[in-house]
């Protein structure tokens, strides 16, 4: 014997060969030189029957990694979840250059500024205005934006308190510009004497 544990034999009998083809009491299958230091089965018995089937002793041989995973069961009653995205816009405003401007002309409309206006629903457009005649005021004051291609009137606001004079912010909402242009911006009065004035203008979306 080796003392080797992957050795197994190493002399049965000088002429060992085969099964029946041995002085031994026993025979082995298959010869031992091929079974020495090889990893693999053998067999042992006596001649007219196999005893037992034996292993070599070799390395550990990990076990083969599974074929099959078990997943879990979904039940049919199962609420199946869908995400969803949505777009929020924040409501963004801007204001033209107007610093101050007036029309001493009375209810004559006087084109006092222009500014560019994409196509689009604007949630508000208003502007800061009233009468300043003499300190005093009280006509009603109104502002007008016409499409500087055709004179098309976009929308108008008035200020109806301006006693004072007082400043106020007249809006008008949803206004829907179908067609991107310049919009012109034209103040007036409603009495005489009186002098319109505005301060800005606002839109937001």
């Amino acid at each position: 014997m080796s003392n080797k544990k992957d050795y197994t034999i190493e002399t049965v009998v000088s002429s060992s060969t085969e099964w029946g083809v041995t002085q031994a009491p026993f025979s082995l299958r298959p010869f031992s030189g091929r079974i020495r230091g090889s990893c693999v089965p053998y067999i042992e018995g006596p001649r007219t029957a196999i005893q037992m089937g034996l292993r070599i002793d070799c390395a550990e041989i990990p076990p083969a990694a599974a074929q099959t995973i078990n997943l879990p069961l979904m039940a049919s009653a199962s609420i199946v979840y869908q995400p969803t995205a949505s777009q929020v816009v924040a409501s963004l405003g801007t204001y033209t250059e107007i610093v101050s401007a007036s029309n001493p002309d009375n209810s004559t409309p006087m084109h006092v500024g222009s500014m560019y206006l994409d196509a689009r629903t604007y949630t508000t457009i208003g502007a800061m205005i009233t009468d300043i005649k003499g300190g005093v005021g009280g006509s009603d004051a109104h502002i007008e934006l016409k499409r500087f291609t055709n004179g098309s009137t976009l929308m108008s606001a008035s200020n109806t308190s301006t006693a004072g004079p007082t400043w106020e912010y007249v809006t008008q909402s949803s206004v829907v510009v179908s067609t991107a242009d310049w919009y012109d911006i034209y103040i007036s009065a409603s009495g005489n004497p009186a002098t319109s004035s505005i301060r800005g203008i606002y839109y937001e979306y």
